[in-house]
């Protein structure tokens, strides 16, 4: 029954980035604050924040991150934040 209302919030998260980046074509970083914030949460819920494995979960958002960066904003930085917060 948590994975259900784990993947609810979740979708409901993104499809709010989602808008807000539709509407604004950018994402304020108090909207990628509280995601991610959701994000720690449910795992700190789930319990599945003790297993190491759960850092691979970050690994593209900080490719992107490092490609962006690399690119000089070719990729942005939104980009690389919303796959973090995915994570």
């Amino acid at each position: 029954m948590f994975e259900m209302w784990k993947s609810i919030i979740t979708v409901i998260c993104l499809g709010g980035l989602s808008v807000e980046d539709i509407r604004r074509k950018e994402i304020s970083g108090w909207s990628l604050l509280i995601t991610a914030g959701v994000g720690l949460v449910l795992l700190a819920v789930d319990g599945c924040w003790r297993e190491w494995q759960t850092l691979y979960r970050f690994v593209p958002g900080l490719v992107c991150l490092l490609l962006g960066w690399l690119t000089r904003e070719s990729i942005g930085y939104g980009d690389g934040l919303v796959l973090l917060c995915m994570g």
